[in-house]
């Protein structure tokens, strides 16, 4: 069985902020943009609308049991990710940080 994390709580196992983990995931080709939807949430408040971004890609998993209201009244499924897209970014973040540390060295 897959286990899976919310964006946020991947973020967090890599110390990073959720923008900066989103932007460094569509960076190293870990998922891909399918763009942005209006979608809805019924709270005790009442309406809330908000806009959310769509992925896909091998980590990507849709989640049927939270699903996410769209403004039209029809449900999509919250998106979370696999597990293992954390050591799979900790790869790529280290690989990056090399070629960034060889770029910055002055050429002898």
């Amino acid at each position: 069985m897959t286990t899976t994390v919310t964006f946020s709580q991947a973020a967090k196992e890599v110390s990073l902020k959720y923008k900066d983990f989103i932007k460094l995931l569509l960076q190293f080709g870990l998922i891909k943009s399918l763009g942005v939807i209006d979608v809805c949430e019924f709270k005790k408040s009442g309406r809330k609308n908000y806009k959310t971004e769509r992925y896909e890609g091998r980590f990507i998993i849709d989640s049927k049991a939270t699903p996410r209201k769209l403004a039209d009244g029809s449900s999509i499924p919250q998106q979370h990710l696999d597990e293992c897209i954390i050591l799979e970014f900790i790869k790529c973040k280290k690989m990056y940080d090399e070629k960034m540390a060889e770029i910055s060295l002055p050429a002898l």
